[in-house]
C-alpha cells in the first residue's frame, strides 16, 4: 500500500514519531483537571460515504494553570490527550498525527454546541501564529459530527431489567470501529 503525506508535520509525520500534538496516557492517569464539555461521536461516514461507528468520548478540559487540552476516552485502550490546538474565529481546532493519519477535531470555541471529527491521510501544512497547522486536509477516511453524550440513566438494579441487569435491545456498549478502509485496526491507536 503506498502511504504519502503532501507535507507532514515537522516533516515527520510519516516515518517519525508515532504522535505528534498529543500523547498517549492510561485511562486511570487523565490529566487532572475541570471538564468544560463533553462529545461523542455521531453520524459517522466512510471514505465512500457508508455508515461507520467511532467509539469514544471527547472531553475538553481546563488544567489548574488554565490551558486546555482535549482527552479522548476510548474503550479498552489508552486515552489520548490532544494539546496542539488553534482558535481560528469562532472554533477550536485540535489537531493530533497518529502515525499517518491526521485527526482533525473542531469545536465550538464557546465549548456549547455541536463539533465535527475528520480524519485524513494526506494534509498541507501552514504556520499560523507560530505553530504549524493541517490545512487543506485530502483523503479524508472518516467525518463524524460531535454532540453532547446523551444523560446517563442511574444503574438499574436486577429486579428493574428484565434480563437480571443486561443491557436492553436498545443498548449497546461503544466500541471502535474498523478503519475505514477495511484495514486492521491497531488497537493502541484506534487506526
Amino acid at each position: 500500500m503506498n502511504r504519502r503525506c503532501l507535507i507532514p508535520f515537522s516533516l515527520v509525520a510519516c516515518s517519525g514519531p508515532a504522535i505528534q500534538g498529543g500523547a498517549t496516557v492510561p485511562a486511570g492517569e487523565l490529566p487532572p483537571g475541570d471538564v468544560i464539555a463533553s462529545y461523542v461521536p455521531s453520524s459517522c461516514t466512510d471514505a465512500a460515504g457508508a455508515p461507520a461507528q467511532w467509539g469514544s468520548e471527547l472531553r475538553l478540559m481546563r488544567s489548574a494553570s488554565g490551558e486546555l487540552s482535549l482527552v479522548e476516552l476510548r474503550p479498552d485502550q489508552d486515552a489520548l490527550v490532544i494539546h496542539r490546538a488553534a482558535v481560528p474565529g469562532q472554533e477550536r481546532v485540535f489537531q493530533l498525527v497518529v502515525r499517518e493519519w491526521l485527526r482533525e477535531i473542531r469545536l465550538p470555541a464557546s465549548a456549547e454546541g455541536a463539533g465535527k471529527m475528520v480524519v485524513a491521510r494526506h494534509w498541507q501544512e501552514r504556520s499560523r501564529d507560530g505553530a504549524a497547522v493541517a490545512t487543506e486536509l485530502g483523503d479524508v477516511v472518516l467525518q463524524c459530527s460531535l454532540v453532547p453524550p446523551a444523560p446517563r440513566r442511574p444503574e438499574a438494579t436486577p429486579n428493574e431489567t428484565d434480563s437480571g441487569g443486561a443491557a436492553s435491545a436498545g443498548e449497546s456498549a461503544s466500541r471502535p470501529a474498523p478503519e475505514p478502509s477495511g484495514e486492521q485496526v491497531d488497537p493502541r491507536t484506534g487506526y
